[in-house]
């Protein structure tokens, strides 16, 4: 079972390690739970934080959100959750990166459905409880 948390403001999180081969990225990166999603997304406030370099990003796509339209780049990634048992669930996807503005600079990263929907979640914002019993992951590393 993979355990997260609500901030202060009552929204739920998962942290995951992401690591991103093309930009020699590994990092940790806390995930807003987003159903709405369809994609993965790092929000320029990770970004940043990351230092990803955006220049070296191509074929930039346009994503439709709430917030509009945004200029965004997939790339290859694996994003990794510890489970209970300190198993280490690994999922192969494109990552939606998006290029920073703004307006999107205090915006957290998004888990979406891409990932969530390989999951069964179980959220209890009263409760402060928020997990997922994954059903198949693309990498499981037992210690």
């Amino acid at each position: 079972m993979i355990r997260g948390r609500f901030d202060a403001d009552g929204r739920p999180f998962l942290e995951a390690r992401v690591y991103i081969r093309s930009l020699k990225i590994s990092a940790d990166i806390p995930f807003l739970v987003d159903t709405g999603a369809d994609r993965t997304v790092v929000m320029p406030t990770d970004g940043t934080r990351l230092n990803i370099n955006y220049e070296k990003l191509s074929d930039p796509i346009t994503s439709l959100g709430i917030g509009g339209a945004s200029e965004d780049f997939q790339v290859d990634a694996t994003i990794f959750f510890k489970d209970e048992d300190e198993s280490l669930v690994g999922y192969s996807c494109k990552l939606v990166v998006t290029r920073p503005a703004k307006e999107k600079l205090k915006l957290p990263s998004l888990l979406g459905r891409n990932v969530l929907d390989r999951w069964n979640l179980t959220y209890n914002a009263r409760g402060q409880d928020i997990h997922a019993h994954y059903h198949d992951a693309d990498f499981i590393h037992r210690d």
